[in-house]
Parts: C-alpha cells; sequence; structure tokens
C-alpha cells in the first residue's frame, strides 16, 4: 500500500495522483497543471527509463515487450515503405523510357 503524502504542489491535501514522468504526487488538476507549467513537464512516461532488478514489475515487462512490439512494427513499415519507394523509382524509370522511346519515334 502506497504511504499517504501531501500534495507536492500546494502541500495542503493528501495527495492522490503521481505524474508518470517525473513522479511529483498532486491532489488536484489545478495542482497537476501547475507542476507541468513550473517543471515544464509533459507527463509523458519514459519508457525506455531505466527499472532496477528489484524493482521490476510484471507491468514492467509488459511495458518493455509491448515497446519492442512498437519498433518492430516501425521497422516493418518502414521496409515497405522504402520498397514502395523502390517500385515507384522503377515505375518512373520505365514510363520515362517509353516517353523518349515515343519521342525517337516521332522525330
Amino acid at each position: 500500500m502506497e504511504k499517504l503524502e501531501n500534495c507536492e504542489v500546494c502541500a495542503k491535501m493528501t495527495a492522490k495522483y503521481t505524474c508518470p514522468k517525473c513522479e511529483v504526487r498532486t491532489c488536484s488538476l489545478t495542482c497537476v497543471n501547475i507542476h507541468k507549467k513550473e517543471l515544464d513537464c509533459d507527463g509523458i512516461r519514459d519508457k525506455t527509463k531505466f527499472v532496477p532488478l528489484n524493482k521490476f514489475t510484471d507491468l514492467d515487462l509488459l511495458s518493455d515487450y509491448r515497446l519492442l512490439e512498437e519498433v518492430g512494427r516501425s521497422v516493418d513499415q518502414l521496409h515497405r515503405d522504402e520498397s514502395d519507394i523502390q517500385s515507384l523509382q522503377c515505375y518512373e524509370r520505365l514510363k520515362n523510357e517509353e516517353i523518349q522511346e515515343e519521342d525517337k519515334e516521332y522525330n
């Protein structure tokens, strides 16, 4: 069970929320917004942040797995895009050759 702490922004109420990025504890949306503005925090968790083995949980394993899947999908998409570009370039070369041959026939 988490220990009860006061909000790190207003220090008046018990914190209910933890920022996924910097782990600042806050009590309300108002305090969350103040924290983001003052610390220039976007609130987005760093998926590559080191987690010590003694704190590594099943959720961390799942997060790592999902990150690897996402990277794999990005690599596959890059290869497909590269293949599409090569196909388009080949098509354009053939089209240009046909145009040049037609020009020769007319001249």
